[in-house]
């Protein structure tokens, strides 16, 4: 299978995810708001490992996440993310002027999947599956890109919150491919972001009754 139809395979798969998630709760049923404003932020830095161009490089990443309910196992994110070095023209020579436009960027969507709070733990897994695009770098002063890509990425990790926090750490790993014809590019990226949101991480304890 060629990497155009994976990518419109994935696409659509995503795009039809997000459509179910923002029905009307009248259809589902739930008693849950229409339209439901970010529950959680978070932001992180990373270490970006390109296989081709062999090198590595800082990112900063910032992230949204909107969730009906913390007892649903998914939740819908918004990520971008700036940092990885263009490997367009000089950028990949040591002497690049600090004036080079030489920072790729990326704006992803998708789904966030995690088991409901536990009763117990503040810790627990997530997996997630992202799409978006991938612009990279110029080589030019100023602050144009050179050239806009899909691409995909997945990965996961783990969360730590505790009772009742509104703050947590997230750690995650993640593979990314860039679809560039002969230029495409795979990176691994490890990520290591504070979390933010009004929604409690574990369920209260259970009361027992009399």
């Amino acid at each position: 299978m060629s990497s155009s139809a994976v990518w419109s395979i994935t696409r659509s798969a995503c795009l039809t995810a997000m459509a179910v998630w923002l029905v009307p709760a009248a259809v589902l049923g739930q008693g849950m708001p229409m339209y439901p404003i970010p529950i959680e932020a978070s932001v992180g830095v990373g270490l970006v490992r390109d296989q081709s161009p062999g090198q590595s490089s800082p990112a900063l990443v910032g992230a949204l996440s909107w969730d009906y309910s913390e007892k649903w196992w998914a939740v819908l994110v918004l990520e971008g993310e700036l940092g990885p070095t263009s490997d367009v023209g000089v950028c990949q020579s040591p002497s690049v002027d600090s004036l080079d436009n030489c920072t790729d960027a990326a704006l992803f969507g998708g789904v966030r999947l995690r088991p409901t709070p536990d009763d117990r733990s503040g810790l627990r897994p997530f997996a997630s599956v992202l799409v978006g695009s991938y612009w990279k770098g110029s080589d030019t002063n100023d602050q144009s890109f050179a050239s806009s890509h899909p691409a995909m990425q997945v990965g996961g990790g783990v969360e730590v919150r505790w009772p009742n926090s509104i703050q947590g750490v997230r750690l995650s790993v993640d593979y990314r491919h860039v679809f560039a014809g002969e230029r495409s590019r795979n990176q691994l990226r490890f990520l290591a972001s504070y979390v933010i949101g009004p929604r409690r991480f574990t369920r209260p304890p259970a009361v027992s009754g009399p």
